[in-house]
């Protein structure tokens, strides 16, 4: 039986991805196309426009009247927010194989969500307040925490409005920049009032107790209720800073961690009750205490890492989540890849600038010729500033580069390389 996928908000990823799959023929894709930029305007340059005037119940029958028009067989996104609420809701609405609606959602709110890990992995869970309101908020308060603490928004999207405060002058001037804009969260709100059942305010902000050490992101999927790890990739940052500067696979954390954090995540998935999804844990482990921390639960698949696995282990996890959504279990192998280590390679700047140039497409096609298996994602196109496009508030990405390797000696220089068949050229603002 071929099998209709509906993919919904699907990334330049997503389309690179699918068409190489090894079992592509099994499928037909049917891409549905949703303005999520509209969304990530609102946060990188406070622009609103059709954005607020969108109706998430008419995009839902839109997307109810397609599904049963192409007689779908399964749903799909790797879009955080709103594609994997929509995939949830419409493969809900149309008896498909997906996460039902208020689980996905439980977790998307990140106070919901450690309520439940406080409950169920305590162990695990950091010491997290709520702040609903941020007026008249009691100095007392914000004297009795135990500093550096952690201040993020109720609902995270990259790390906008995430930072470190160290005292109660700092905490209560990051309050109110973790604070995301209202029409960014309406269709949030409105999803939550439908389908999730929170009480809580969606432009709440969390202060958390402080995790350093390791960070890494278990990812893994939940099949019929049996939960399964795929791997764990280790997040490198740039030094004294929390900026990514790559993410490397596989995990070169001590086996007996791993495991503790995957019985960690297992137990959580399940008490989520999230099952036929994949889903990404983001942990911190702290080498000097041995202790482990989660930082957040994203009920959807880490699409950035999809071909690390691939290069290593010899599986696409798109093949993952397509089998998934058509229920099928998952077939996955452990170190069948021609590489030892494959890494998710960060084109990033500390200083907001003006694009100038691009790489072309002679030099994209140089870059391939050199790595055949590389993936090349670039952010940017010439004219625009850095800052017009979503950033986390402390730095500048502007692509993505990624290689497979024997060992890190090798990949590092690889990288070095490979940063010379794509160049950019940028000006002072």
């Amino acid at each position: 039986m071929k099998h209709t996928i509906f993919f919904i908000c699907p990334s330049a990823r997503d389309r690179f991805e699918l068409s190489h799959l090894a079992r592509k023929d099994e499928y037909d894709v049917i891409f549905h196309e949703y303005d999520t930029q509209s969304f990530e305007q609102v946060l990188a340059r406070g622009v609103v426009g059709d954005f607020e005037s969108s109706n998430p119940a008419r995009v839902i029958d839109d997307l109810s009247i397609t599904a049963k028009k192409y007689n779908v067989t399964g749903v799909a996104s790797t879009d955080d927010y709103p594609g994997s609420i929509y995939a949830s809701i419409i493969a809900h609405y149309n008896g498909l194989r997906g996460p039902r609606p208020a689980a996905l959602l439980q977790c998307q709110h990140k106070y919901n969500s450690r309520v439940v890990q406080k409950r169920y992995v305590p162990e695990v869970t950091p010491h997290f307040t709520l702040f609903d309101t941020l007026e008249d908020v009691e100095q007392s308060l914000l004297d009795a925490m135990v500093y550096p603490v952690f201040v993020k928004p109720v609902k995270s999207y990259y790390s906008v409005g995430a930072n470190k405060a160290s005292n109660a002058a700092q905490l209560k001037e990051m309050l109110t920049q973790a604070m995301l804009p209202r029409q960014f969260l309406s269709h949030f709100d409105w999803f939550l009032k439908t389908f999730g059942g929170s009480e809580i305010d969606s432009c709440a902000v969390l202060v958390e107790s402080f995790l350093s050490g390791i960070q890494v992101t278990l990812e893994g999927y939940c099949f019929q209720g049996e939960v399964s790890v795929v791997g764990i990739v280790d997040s490198i940052m740039f030094p004294g800073t929390i900026c990514f500067e790559r993410f490397e696979y596989p995990s070169s954390l001590p086996a007996d961690v791993q495991e503790r954090m995957a019985a960690a995540a297992k137990t959580i998935v399940k008490a989520m009750h999230l099952t036929n999804c994949m889903f990404n844990i983001e942990f911190m482990y702290d080498p000097q205490t041995n202790v482990i921390g989660i930082i957040e639960i994203n009920p959807r698949m880490a699409a950035q890492f999809a071909d690390l696995y691939e290069k290593v282990d010899g599986f696409n996890t798109y093949q993952v989540l397509l089998d998934i959504a058509t229920g099928k279990k998952p077939v996955t192998t452990l170190r069948h890849g021609k590489h030892a280590i494959a890494a998710s390679c960060i084109l990033r700047t500390f200083e907001n600038q003006r694009v100038v140039a691009v790489p072309t497409q002679n030099n994209i096609d140089n870059f391939f010729a050199h790595f055949s298996d590389g993936r090349y994602y670039p952010d940017v196109v010439p004219g625009m500033a850095l800052s017009d496009i979503l950033q986390d508030g402390k730095s500048y990405r502007y692509g993505l580069i990624h290689l497979g390797a024997h060992d890190k000696q090798d990949l590092l220089k690889k990288f070095e390389s490979a940063k010379e068949f794509l160049p950019f050229h940028f000006a002072s603002l």
